[in-house]
């Protein structure tokens, strides 16, 4: 069933309704690029276009529009488009890129036309020449051959190409256009947000996926390999006979690594930006509980975040996904955002993954010694309501959003330093604080 629905999804081609997702990708940097190494920019546009075209065909997808480096693609599913993204990122870096001495020597080829065209200069230049007999001891001579051969070695390099991409989903009406479509210019906004290498998705795309995580951490350079999740469901039996006949499953089989980048909302252009405190009646997204800190609070760190669409159209919750075998690359990043002037952090209580204290020396995946001495102390603290047992459902809610804002003020008082880690349905919360003091 499940071929036969990708088959349809490849031959319908673009969607003309219902839900679909948007991805778009640039290459970092391809302007500079086009402008030092104009006669590399084709070779390195012509690859990256066959590592696209291909990851795109084997995830059914559509290519929406291109405009240069950049393209927009569209999927039906929003596991088709992040196994895209990170099928195309894992050919990407393994891809050869041309160097620059490949630049170089088209360049010195340039220069021999240039100066076979004109056989009777050389000729004069080379007898002048030959009159300075001096010249083979010129120091100047010398120091340009030794700057020569610093350059060439120097050139030997191969290009760092680095892409990045945006994912957001939406739904399309019947009889409505893809051009200008909302959701499109949300995965443009996405796309500049993230850096070379980096994928980034939005709240409605992480809600879509979260559940299938297991299947995504199995895409590499060739695509999903489901093949590797159902052997992993038959060492979840308890049959300990079958340890003796299979292999057991290797550590690129784990789940896709997804990290919680941020709430941001998004300034009126009619309005300038307010930096208040929240009101105590202001509602603020409680964290699920399946977000975690540290590694050794859950034996998988494969979510961390919490999934709860924005409340409204103006806040931008941003998400980040990994391989679990590229997911420390993470920490090369860190919580560093392309935000643009208009997007600012929602509250002190909407931090990133990143923000939290511990995060960029914990490792990201399965910990082998969850009780590694070189990880860094943090102070947690835990807050409770007393006798939250006897509240009413209604009750409940009114007191979450007092305790909540009560603690976003806090926050704001020690300049940054606090993270919540979770905040439970019977008014319990825990933060985690780098600093006892």
């Amino acid at each position: 069933v499940q071929r036969l629905n990708n088959l349809k999804k490849r031959m319908h081609g673009l969607p003309s309704s219902g839900p679909f997702t948007a991805v778009v990708t640039d290459i970092q940097g391809w302007t500079a690029l086009c402008a030092e190494h104009p006669e590399l920019s084709s070779k390195v546009l012509s690859i990256h276009n066959s590592i696209l075209r291909k990851a795109r065909w084997n995830n059914f997808g559509s290519t929406h529009e291109t405009e240069g480096d950049s393209y927009t693609m569209v999927f039906y599913e929003a596991k088709d488009a992040v196994a895209f993204c990170l099928q195309a990122q894992q050919m990407l870096s393994m891809q050869p890129w041309p160097s620059l001495r490949e630049a170089n020597s088209e360049e010195q080829s340039t220069h021999l036309m240039s100066s076979f065209e004109n056989p009777v200069s050389e000729l004069v230049r080379k007898k002048s020449c030959s009159n300075n007999s001096f010249a083979i001891l010129n120091p100047l001579s010398i120091s340009r051959r030794m700057k020569h051969h610093s350059t060439t070695s120097a050139s030997s390099t191969c290009l760092d190409v680095r892409v990045r991409m945006g994912l957001a989903s939406g739904f399309l009406v019947p009889g409505e256009s893809l051009h200008g479509h909302p959701t499109i210019d949300l995965a443009k906004e996405v796309s500049d947000t993230a850096a070379g290498g980096q994928i980034l998705m939005e709240g409605s795309t992480f809600s879509a996926i979260k559940d299938v995580l297991g299947e995504l951490g199995t895409v590499d350079a060739q695509g999903m390999h489901l093949d590797r999740l159902r052997m992993r469901r038959v060492f979840s039996w308890p049959a300990f006979f079958l340890c003796r006949f299979i292999a057991p499953p290797s550590a690129a089989s784990e789940d896709a690594v997804v990290l919680d980048m941020g709430t941001y909302t998004k300034s009126r252009p009619d309005q300038e930006q307010k930096q208040t405190r929240p009101a105590p009646n202001s509602s603020f997204p409680a964290r699920s509980s399946r977000s975690f800190l540290l590694t050794p609070l859950s034996p998988k760190l494969s979510l961390t975040g919490y999934a709860q669409k924005s409340a409204s159209p103006e806040e931008l919750h941003l998400y980040q996904v990994l391989s679990a075998a590229g997911a420390e690359r993470a920490k090369g990043w860190g919580s560093n955002l392309r935000l643009k002037s208009r997007l600012s952090l929602k509250d002190s209580l909407s931090k990133g993954y990143f923000d939290a204290p511990g995060t960029l020396a914990a490792p990201l995946g399965i910990s082998k010694s969850p009780a590694d001495a070189s990880l860094p102390l943090v102070t947690t603290v835990f807050a409770a309501v007393e006798h939250a047992r006897v509240f009413s459902s209604r009750e409940i809610r009114h007191v979450e959003r007092g305790l909540l804002a009560c603690a976003c003020t806090c926050l704001d008082q020690v300049k940054g330093d606090g993270y919540l880690c979770r905040s439970f349905g019977n008014l319990k919360l825990m933060l985690c604080f780098s600093k006892p003091e």
